[in-house]
């Protein structure tokens, strides 16, 4: 591409510059239709909608002219503004290592300078997928469906399937988390002739593997995992191959066979996972070797996992992470302080105090006479709150 030539998609959502410059023009009324922006401009109806149907390409001086015209920023009309802070890595980056102040002030600032259908439709995503990842699931899908429908407008009008896959995509991660298994089915009607032979089946097979889950089919469920994680790993997206493993690894975990799920546990570290991942793969190893009776292998995972420094963005899985030391070690302390805690959640610290009332039941039981040692020991078969965990 020569200077002369303008660019044919903006940087940041690579949305084609003249669908963007049409959405921008449908926005701003009758006195922008293509005859009169073209009168305008000095130019046929014909040339602009040659130009803007991507038949030919735009020059910089065109670019700058249509700017002017529409009155909007050359730099906001090619979404320059957005590069550095909001950039899609930036973005991604904020997401993969749990930074939700930030991702979350990135994708309102998007969201509340977007222009045309297509931007607004990027910008409602960025927004769903921080709720999403944060756990705020009623919000995420409300986003979502608010992207799924401007998807499908857009799908309508350019004939993008991409955008309307992506739609899709995130709506069945929504409902399958969200336990919305009717509505999930209904969406698989439609999207399996869609995501057939490609790595998003990914996501139909995880959501099956929740719903057998929540019927207690256990086999079934790990069936779907399995051909779950089987498309994670042909998508080559190391996020999505990282939760594959971890899908399996629970699931292996859920069925007793710790030695597998430590195995698999273990793998997701391979797989350079995002910050949320590599927290929850250490609590799951955690678990799986305090079932092994693997005691100070268990310690020793999670006390490097305390000692990250990003564990103060994840609360909720330090405060589990402090139940899981308890459990370990014998030492209530560490439960105690999650019960104490005020800056945890009601839920982690009513899950602390849980283990802990049968931990003093237990202590009572034996009675006062027996020595600290034994009280460890025996403590450790009180245990039965996992799936709280």
């Amino acid at each position: 591409m020569s200077q002369l030539d303008a660019p044919t998609h903006t940087y940041v959502d690579q949305i084609p510059l003249g669908r963007r410059i049409r959405e921008i023009m449908k926005e701003k009324g009758s006195s922008y239709s293509m005859s009169a922006m073209a009168s305008r401009l000095g130019m046929s109806r014909e040339t602009l909608r040659v130009m803007l149907s991507g038949e030919r390409g735009l020059y910089t001086f065109e670019l700058e002219q249509i700017a002017q015209d529409l009155k909007v920023p050359l730099t906001r009309l090619t979404q320059a503004d957005l590069m550095h802070y909001h950039s899609d890595k930036q973005f991604s980056k904020y997401i993969s290592n749990g930074q939700w102040e930030e991702s979350m002030r990135a994708a309102r600032e998007h969201n509340d300078v977007a222009i045309g259908l297509s931007e607004r439709a990027e910008a409602t995503n960025r927004l769903q997928l921080v709720h999403f990842w944060k756990g705020e699931l009623e919000e995420a899908t409300r986003h979502c469906l608010e992207f799924y429908a401007m998807a499908e407008e857009i799908n309508k009008k350019y004939q993008d399937s991409k955008i309307l896959e992506k739609a899709l995509n995130n709506l069945l991660n929504c409902y399958a988390n969200m336990g919305q298994f009717d509505k999930a089915l209904e969406l698989i009607e439609l999207v399996e002739p869609i995501f057939r032979d490609t790595p998003l089946m990914g996501l139909v097979y995880y959501t099956l593997a929740r719903m057998e889950l929540s019927r207690y089919e256990l086999a079934d469920a790990k069936m779907y995992f399995y051909k779950s994680h089987e498309q994670f790993l042909l998508s080559k997206v190391t996020d999505r191959i990282g939760r594959g493993y971890m899908n399996i690894a629970y699931i292996e975990y859920v069925t007793r066979e710790y030695e597998k799920a430590k195995e698999l546990f273990e793998a997701v570290f391979r797989t350079d996972p995002s910050v949320q991942i590599w927290f929850l793969a250490k609590k799951g190893l955690a678990k799986t070797l305090i079932k092994l009776k693997e005691n100070r292998a268990a310690e020793e995972v999670i006390r490097s996992a305390l000692q990250s420094d990003r564990i103060v963005e994840h609360l909720d899985v330090k405060a589990l992470l402090l139940i899981l030391l308890f459990r370990a070690t014998g030492n209530p302390g560490y439960a105690e302080a999650v019960v104490s805690g005020m800056q945890y959640n009601k839920k982690e610290r009513f899950i602390a105090s849980r283990y802990l009332n049968r931990y003093y039941k237990g202590i009572l039981r034996l009675g006062r006479s027996r020595s600290a040692r034994v009280q460890r020991s025996n403590s450790k078969r009180l245990f039965s709150l996992d799936n709280n965990m």
